[in-house]
């Protein structure tokens, strides 16, 4: 079973965790995950990226829908 939980505080997590039998658990900050990376070097990457997909076709798209 693999259960994810979205917490809001430690309060949360603990109370959430009174209830279940652990056996491994990983637990992960995400607060800070991408507020160290330099903007410039973000929009370099992606300028990048938009340009390396255009490349090679004048009629080439990025899609956002999971279907297509």
């Amino acid at each position: 079973i693999n259960a994810n939980w979205s917490i809001s505080s430690s309060t949360e997590f603990l109370d959430k965790l009174k209830c279940k039998e652990v056996w491994s658990m990983q637990v992960y900050d995400f607060s800070t995950l991408y507020t160290n990376l330099d903007l410039d070097n973000i929009k370099m990457a992606l300028n990048h990226t938009i340009k390396l997909a255009f490349r090679h076709s004048k009629k080439a798209y990025i899609s956002i829908y999971s279907e297509s």
